[in-house]
């Protein structure tokens, strides 16, 4: 997330990993690229939903794994997340609340503004990221249920590497919130905190290992891309929002297969794509504020209705897609520019410095 620690992943009677020295930006920037498809995953566009929703979020969650620290004892631990993950969803929902009532009342007046503020206050406490019918009628808070379970899927790994089998221990939590999932929802995304956790310690595993230090063989990346691209053509899936694998167990070997090319084509673009990656590594240390940012804009935008604004006077529908991913890029890089120059929201968003990215590696 926002300013996510890459200084130090010390060891611990938790796990081993090896020290970090410094930075490792095309991690920074494969999570702004795992930020940009999850903007335009939220459109309904179907070309772009059958590649993000192959890796997007699993992503996500083995990129904030990478850099877990198990330093610090587990409760003053939790205690520090809940302050950087929870305090910003909370502070973000009534803002949230609050405009969608104003934009509600002023602009779309067919919208009931109050008993709609009601209903996302619901949604706000109850914070699931997606509408459910069981155990009730469950409203949808949006892309801030990612906070509440990366909470729960961090304090998970961390209780997980505390075992003696910690792998076995995180397949066995994931497996629980997938299967619970489909008997009722609980409150809070711990559910796909649970699933989301196997990924987070797979990211942990790569960094203890090096794995992303490592040259892959040539014959294992066509493996891989013809099964991402297999994939794809077929719909292979994995939404952890709702806990679905649309094709079991190839939906997890998928997003991961698709999230390592993903990082290894971040270490080629960090060394060949300059400008695309000062771009993605920026977003990518600035992803808590994006993500609140484009929270709000995900109730408050008429991001769909602008088809059919648009079309009428021309604009074809592809045209009309990239204007909507462009302006819910701008609206949450508004919102990374003031908060960094706004005390309050410093602090809020626990925002450290920009790390820009080092000079070119010349060939030896």
């Amino acid at each position: 997330m926002s300013g996510a620690t890459a200084s130090s992943s010390p060891s611990s009677t938790e796990g081993q990993s090896k020290p970090v020295k410094q930075r490792i930006c095309y991690i920074d920037i494969a999570k702004g690229f795992a930020m940009l498809c999850i903007i335009a995953g939220h459109f309904g566009i179907v070309s772009a939903e059958r590649f993000v929703f192959t890796f997007h979020v699993p992503l996500f969650f083995l990129l904030s794994g990478y850099f877990l620290s198990t330093k610090v004892s587990f409760l003053p631990f939790m205690k520090q997340k809940a302050r950087q993950l929870l305090v910003p969803y909370y502070v973000t929902g009534v803002v949230l609340l609050v405009v969608a009532t104003v934009v509600n009342h002023f602009v779309w007046p067919e919208i009931d503004a109050l008993n709609n503020a009601k209903s996302m206050l619901g949604a706000l406490l109850y914070g699931s990221g997606a509408p459910h019918s069981e155990p009730f009628a469950i409203r949808q808070i949006g892309l801030l249920w990612f906070l509440w379970a990366l909470f729960f899927s961090t304090g998970f790994t961390r209780l997980a590497l505390k075992t003696k089998y910690p792998l076995l221990t995180v397949c066995l939590i994931a497996a629980v919130g997938w299967a619970s999932s489909k008997v009722t929802w609980l409150p809070f995304s711990i559910q796909p905190g649970a699933m989301a956790s196997f990924f987070m310690y797979l990211g942990f595993l790569a960094r203890k290992h090096g794995i992303l230090d490592k040259k892959p063989p040539l014959a294992l990346i066509i493996a891989l891309i013809l099964l991402w691209i297999a994939s794809i053509y077929f719909g292979v899936s994995i939404n952890i929002v709702v806990c679905f694998l649309s094709h079991g167990l190839l939906s997890i070997a998928t997003s991961i297969a698709a999230s390592y090319l993903v990082v290894l084509a971040c270490k080629v673009a960090e060394q060949r794509l300059r400008t695309v990656s000062r771009f993605l590594n920026f977003f990518g240390q600035t992803t808590l504020i994006v993500m609140c940012f484009h929270a709000i804009s995900d109730f408050c935008f008429p991001n769909l209705m602008l088809y059919s604004w648009l079309e009428p006077f021309g604009f074809p529908h592809t045209a009309v897609s990239v204007l909507i991913l462009v302006l819910n890029v701008l609206w949450p890089l508004l919102g990374v520019f003031v908060s960094l120059r706004v005390p309050l929201l410093r602090k809020l968003f626990s925002v450290r410095p920009i790390s820009p990215l080092p000079e070119r590696k010349l060939a030896a």
